[in-house]
């Protein structure tokens, strides 16, 4: 009876220690981030391909290395997230209505920009306004992205389409020149107001910015489609660019992540997110991104912690990577540890337990 409580007393002190340690390093081996993704953005002179080139320098530091796949047709790129495994790809963004797409197999990291319709025209021409582009020659995009999924539906309810106006497919390269080369009579493009393309755009002489009068009307009518105002002298005071406030519409940007990239990698993109893309720009004030507006799409958990209660106590004693790692993703570490500590509880219970069972034993065999 002692011997077999001797094996008993030995297997759980030295077994099940060595046992717990080794899962608690197998679990800790599965919550870390992957050392290499795929972050799916627009074209290289876009606004995706800045932010992506962005977090890309910033988790170097952090042990990952993130590989940019520059794409024109945009729009799918929530598709290709949601068809994604754990070898990616894993971040990329979403500016659209997200009525008719799946999103159940994605998180969002939250909106941190918006981007504004630009209509540039030449500026010695007649055009005005929208309504004038009809008959003329306009760049929209090119198929699949964006600025050409948007401006079709927005043309199409002031009857301008493809029967009566030649919608040209080029780039936002491509239409930079034509536009500057005067080989085309206007152009849309759906970026940001720091993209670099849009400065340019502003600051030429022969260009002018057309505004949609109509933008109230059009954001009750187009899914997250909000009005917008780029005021007077935004980009030039002294030789006053643009020469008046310009009304447009503009679509909010959200950074989302396929739900096979893991907790770890959400959590540390969603703290660069915190960090770089909360301060104020023409059309948001401090802290106000990033934010949850698109409600097709899932918070993620670790991404709504953060952006409403800051770093956890963990990221003061570990860093910030296993701080993150350890506050959002560790949950197979935490229950192998509750489980060791339970069956420890039991060891030391039967240990504390049996000895006086015998001495009763003895008591009554006497």
């Amino acid at each position: 009876m002692v011997r077999r409580s001797l094996q008993f007393l030995y297997f759980y002190y030295i077994a099940v220690p060595l046992i717990s340690i080794v899962a608690i390093l197998v679990s800790f081996v599965t919550i870390l981030p992957p050392r290499d993704i795929v972050i799916l953005a627009g074209p290289e002179e876009g606004y995706f391909a800045n932010v992506a080139a962005s977090i890309r320098n910033e988790l170097r530091p952090l042990g990952i290395n993130a590989q940019i796949e520059h794409i024109e047709d945009t729009t799918h790129i929530i598709d290709r997230l949601s068809g994604a495994d754990t070898s990616g790809p894993h971040l990329g963004f979403v500016a659209q209505d997200l009525a008719a797409t799946p999103t159940d197999r994605v998180f969002s990291l939250g909106m941190i920009s918006i981007e504004p319709l630009w209509l540039f025209s030449q500026a010695t021409g007649d055009i005005r306004n929208i309504r004038d582009l009809k008959g003329r020659s306009i760049s929209i995009g090119p198929e699949g992205s964006g600025v050409r999924v948007l401006c079709r539906r927005i043309l199409n309810l002031y009857g301008i389409n493809e029967s009566n106006t030649t919608f040209v497919n080029l780039s936002i390269a491509d239409s930079t020149v034509a536009l500057e080369d005067k080989q085309i009579d206007a152009a849309f493009f759906l970026l940001s107001a720091k993209t670099p393309v849009i400065k340019r755009l502003n600051s030429r002489i022969g260009l002018q910015l057309i505004g949609i009068e109509e933008a109230e009307a059009l954001s009750h009518k187009i899914s997250h489609l909000e009005r917008v105002i780029i005021p007077k002298g935004a980009f030039e005071i002294r030789s006053l660019r643009p020469g008046k406030d310009v009304e447009t519409v503009a679509l909010p940007v959200t950074m989302i992540v396929g739900k096979e990239a893991g907790d770890a990698l959400s959590a540390l993109v969603a703290n660069i997110l915190r960090e770089n893309y909360a301060w104020e720009t023409l059309f948001t004030k401090d802290y106000e991104l990033p934010s949850f507006v698109y409600h097709e799409l899932e918070p993620h958990p670790a991404a709504k912690d953060l952006y409403e209660s800051g770093l956890p106590y963990w990221v003061d004693i570990f860093g910030t990577r296993y701080g993150l790692m350890i506050s959002y993703a560790a949950h197979p570490i935490v229950f192998v540890f509750l489980t060791a500590v339970v069956i420890f509880g039991f060891v030391i219970t039967y240990a504390e337990i049996v000895p006086v069972l015998i001495s009763v034993r003895d008591l009554f065999r006497r």
